[in-house]
């Protein structure tokens, strides 16, 4: 039997479903509470209680979308073998991963952070993270970075142009996986 924690749970997950479908439809600028609570089917009073305002709405988007990533890294990286490189071929496969719905929501939610301080900050902070853990990876510390900075442009150019078709899009994959090895 559901307890009210899973129910409350459920709410708070439908709740993020119909934010992000709102965004992905319509962009950030149509993501009201109103629509949110309509797209999802549930009062603007449940939906206050679980998100007091939209910039807590999109908080929780937002971490939403950074732990969803953060899992496919640490997916990724039990799957490697223990050896030089073995975080950043994680953050690579994580980045290419077959998810544009999610690349786009992200990049979307990005814009639309970027003139909140406090969100600002978050993305910051899980960003030293990365960098940190790239440094940490047993390459130079600037081939590294490189790697890094180059997946992360490819997840950038491909919300910004589309995915490469798939040759392009392999043999980038191919080449940065290469570069993580010494």
């Amino acid at each position: 039997m559901p307890t009210k924690l899973d129910s409350a749970q459920q709410t708070r997950a439908k709740l993020l479903a119909a934010a992000t479908e709102v965004i992905r439809a319509q962009g950030t600028q149509h993501l009201t509470l109103d629509t949110v609570a309509k797209t999802a089917g549930i009062s603007k009073g449940g939906l206050l209680h679980h998100f007091a305002s939209k910039n807590a709405l999109m908080q929780a988007l937002l971490e939403q979308f950074l732990n969803r990533f953060q899992h496919f890294i640490d997916q990724y990286y039990q799957q490697e073998p223990l050896a030089p490189g073995r975080w950043l071929r994680a953050y690579i496969r994580a980045t290419f991963a077959d998810e544009p719905a999610d690349l786009e929501t992200g990049w979307l939610l990005l814009i639309s952070l970027a003139e909140e301080p406090a969100f600002i900050t978050q993305v910051q902070a899980i960003y030293r993270q990365f960098d940190a853990l790239a440094l940490q990876d047993g390459l130079p510390a600037a081939r590294a970075t490189i790697i890094r900075f180059a997946a992360d442009a490819y997840w950038i150019n491909s919300w910004l142009n589309g995915i490469p078709n798939e040759t392009m899009r392999s043999a980038l994959l191919d080449e940065l996986l290469r570069l993580t090895h010494l």
